[in-house]
């Protein structure tokens, strides 16, 4: 329990490291904000429906935006490999990186919990339909969060499936390279100087 623990600090740290983390949260926030005074204005409905639809499409856009990254980024950085040989079960890594995503995006989907602080303070909403709404972000996110992880695991292991062919074609050229091409770039030696022709001799009489 502690290694996942472990785990799951460790890619929340990766994940609130990058701006891409905090970028979807300001875009998520802005677009929510604006879609939530607009409504609230034209309609005068202390409602949340067009919100709960905004929301939706939005994460379907920005979940990848988060779980591209968490074995694709990994294996890029080299550190997939040693992550895979610590003395964690596959099924923690896998979890840990679940669970990171999730935390970040209820805890996007929680600011949004302020609109319905507004409708409670000047109106009396429904809050059946407020409560399945949020369920209903909250169950699709985990959705989203679990086939972009999928994508991402698989997108890490064809790349780590393609480098050893490439390294292994690389070396197969360079073990078979013609020999003429070794001495490419070596000096010639200057022919010797009695080789050139013969020395003349005179005779006196």
């Amino acid at each position: 329990m502690t290694a996942f623990l472990a785990l799951v600090a460790k890619e929340l740290r990766a994940l609130f490291v990058s701006p891409i983390a905090y970028a979807v949260i300001a875009v998520f926030l802005v677009l929510n904000g604006y879609g939530f005074a607009v409504t609230l204005f034209a309609t005068k409905q202390a409602t949340l429906v067009n919100v709960f639809f905004q929301a939706a499409v939005q994460l379907v856009l920005f979940v990848p935006l988060v779980t591209m990254r968490q074995f694709a980024e990994e294996r890029r950085g080299g550190t997939l490999e040693l992550l895979l040989t610590a003395p964690v079960r596959e099924g923690d890594i896998v979890l840990a990186k679940f669970a990171a995503s999730m935390g970040m995006l209820l805890a996007m989907v929680a600011l949004t919990l302020v609109y319905a602080g507004v409708l409670a303070r000047f109106s009396t909403p429904d809050w059946g339909p407020i409560y399945s709404g949020y369920l209903g972000l909250v169950l699709l996110a985990g959705a989203l969060v679990s086939i972009g992880l999928a994508v991402s695991a698989l997108t890490a292991a064809r790349s780590h499936q393609t480098n050893p062919v490439s390294l292994a074609g690389t070396r197969r050229h360079a073990r078979h390279r013609p020999s003429s091409t070794r001495t490419r770039g070596r000096p010639i030696a200057p022919p010797a100087s009695g080789r050139t022709g013969r020395r003349a001799t005179f005779s006196t009489s």
